[in-house]
């Protein structure tokens, strides 16, 4: 270390705060030593000076005017028990003589100290303040009052078993993915320019791919199957009760979807934005299925399938609209898009095959169909919505609330669920 150094370390030194103590009572031992007062005298002076904490130059003033007193006390003949006693006890005496010197302290040490205390009392409210927060906060917990899943199931309860469509859609999807992964099994495709097995190209598998002939008589083969579906439109609903527990059941060699009944309202589980909803998938499949048989229909100048099938698509694309989310309505309308499509492309390619019976039935499914079928329903989301709030918030019967630990967790989820997707 250098010299020039020594210095720097030397002032931290002298003005660090244990230094300054020190130093502040340096100038009492000469006054006492030269006051020439008896030594308890001397002590107890000293003790006083000492317990004031004051800064150096007011001890030394406090020091000079407790020795001028013992001295007038000993020049008027005093023994030295009663100057002790007229000087009183070190400590309160010493309390008092301090908050009288600084009393008498400068503007700037009084805005200094005012301006400490200010800032002590604001820490202090706000550490209160968020204390009291904080036990707010853990003490609110949500109050769920509906069963969102069980209003949206109250519909669904009439239904009997012939009414509702996803039984038939179901094993329908079952017995195609029978047969689909036969068909991936022996597909013909082996080659870099054609990296696609034909069945997942359905509906628009092109007649020069090599798994053409054999996709298309797995199709005809399944017709039986479609004509079931076809039917099943007809149902005024897709029917399955929703919850947000299920399930993949591998039974006969085969996987089925079962749901399992909701769980109560007040657990976390049921939360209406977990609701599960197996069945968008396989209606879209089928509808595939149903889209590529009509070009298959129209293929062969079947003009009655060819308008059973559109027509199937159709009001399939209405059942889902009927459906209270806004992802049935959303699947619909591409369905009923996939439904013109298919048209347009039998139109074009077929332009006589259609009489004009089958226009008209087809004209009056569409109309009706885009009427009823292609509303999306934001009622829903408006649930989704509410059903947040009664499990976050509190709620005080007038609108009002704050959020909970619960609510909390669940926004940390949404947050995490984001971040994943």
């Amino acid at each position: 270390m250098s010299a020039s150094t020594n210095p720097i370390w030397a002032w931290n030194v002298r003005h660090s705060p244990i230094a300054r103590r020190v130093r502040a009572h340096r100038h009492v031992a000469p006054l006492l030593a030269e006051s020439g007062l008896p030594k308890p005298v001397q002590d107890r002076i000293n003790a006083i000076v000492r317990k004031t904490r004051l800064w150096a130059d007011e001890r030394a003033d406090v020091c000079r005017e407790l020795i001028a007193h013992a001295q007038d006390a000993a020049h008027a003949d005093q023994p030295v028990p009663a100057i002790l006693e007229s000087l009183g006890d070190p400590r309160p005496i010493a309390k008092l003589i301090r908050r009288s010197v600084k009393r008498k302290r400068g503007i700037i040490y009084q805005t200094r100290i005012w301006c400490t205390r200010a800032l002590a009392a604001s820490v202090l409210l706000t550490i209160l303040a968020y204390g009291a927060l904080t036990a707010r906060f853990y003490a609110g917990s949500p109050n769920i009052r509906t069963d969102y899943t069980a209003l949206l199931n109250e519909p669904l309860e009439q239904l009997a078993d012939e009414d509702r469509a996803y039984l038939v859609y179901e094993d329908a999807r079952i017995a195609w993915g029978v047969e689909e992964e036969r068909l991936q099994d022996a597909t013909l495709t082996a080659d870099d320019d054609q990296p696609q097995p034909g069945v997942h190209l359905i509906p628009a598998l092109p007649p020069e791919h090599p798994d053409h002939a054999m996709v298309t008589d797995a199709v005809r083969a399944f017709r039986p199957t479609l004509d079931a579906v076809a039917a099943a439109t007809q149902r005024p609903a897709l029917g399955r009760p929703y919850s947000p527990l299920g399930e993949h059941v591998e039974t006969s060699g085969t996987k089925r979807w079962v749901t399992q009944p909701p769980p109560p309202k007040e657990d976390p589980d049921a939360w209406m934005i977990n609701i599960l909803l197996p069945d968008l998938g396989h209606t879209r499949a089928l509808a595939r299925l149903l889209a590529y048989d009509a070009t298959l229909a129209a293929a062969e100048t079947n003009a009655d399938r060819t308008t059973h099938n559109l027509t199937a698509l159709l009001d399939m694309s209405a059942q889902l609209g009927r459906e209270p989310f806004l992802i049935s309505g959303m699947v619909a309308i591409a369905i009923h898009e996939l439904a013109c499509q298919t048209t347009r492309q039998i139109a074009h390619e077929h332009p006589d095959l259609l009489e004009r019976d089958h226009l008209i039935a087809l004209s009056h499914t569409l109309a009706r169909t885009r009427s009823t079928g292609l509303t999306l329903n934001y009622d829903t989301e408006a649930m989704f919505f509410d059903d947040f709030l009664q499990r976050a918030y509190t709620d005080d019967g007038a609108g009002d609330g704050r959020l909970t630990p619960e609510g909390f967790k669940l926004l940390t989820t949404i947050a995490d669920d984001y971040q994943d997707f």
